[in-house]
């Protein structure tokens, strides 16, 4: 049986050296009103987010942890969504928004979709006068921590195991760590 272990956390510590959203050519950034359905199909699509169904979808917008309704963004080629991003509020700390759910669809990869609609969210954040965030993610993720990382994210050590997990990750992606 594998033991799971606790996520990677990386934190955003500021939001004024965000690059310009950028949009590929042919693509669309669209923040639609009614896409849980989108949105569910972007997190299952993905194949690396789980089960989604209706049911997972509304529990994720309430609680005590949940999506923002309107930070939900979608990059859309021909009015299909092919990539997600957006923002998770936890009453806890309600001044730490974290970035999530950011999902592409297997046959857009390497298009820098991910990028976009990340870096879209992350000026959404902004503009709602948040001034950090921080975000989870896990060791087989190499592609995304390396997004994060270029954008300005730093890992956070909030367990025991972090500091090897991430010193091997970092020299995978031959990151010079500051």
């Amino acid at each position: 049986m594998q033991v799971r272990r606790p996520q990677l956390r990386m934190v955003l510590e500021s939001f004024a050296s965000l690059p310009d959203v950028t949009i590929p050519e042919g693509f669309r950034l669209v923040r639609p009103e009614g896409y849980r359905t989108w949105w569910m199909h972007m997190l299952n699509e993905n194949g690396e987010l789980g089960k989604w169904d209706e049911e997972r979808v509304a529990g994720a917008f309430r609680g005590r942890s949940r999506v923002w309704e309107e930070s939900v963004h979608f990059i859309v080629r021909d009015d299909v969504p092919v990539a997600t991003a957006c923002v998770q509020l936890h009453d806890d700390r309600p001044d730490w928004p974290e970035l999530g759910w950011i999902a592409a669809s297997p046959g857009f990869r390497g298009k820098r979709l991910g990028f976009a609609v990340t870096v879209a969210v992350l000026h959404f954040m902004r503009s709602a006068g948040y001034r950090q965030c921080f975000l989870r993610t896990d060791d087989e993720r190499l592609p995304g921590i390396k997004l994060y990382l270029n954008l300005g994210f730093k890992p956070e050590m909030t367990d025991p195991s972090h500091p090897g997990r991430w010193e091997r990750i970092l020299s995978e992606l031959n990151w010079e760590s500051a």
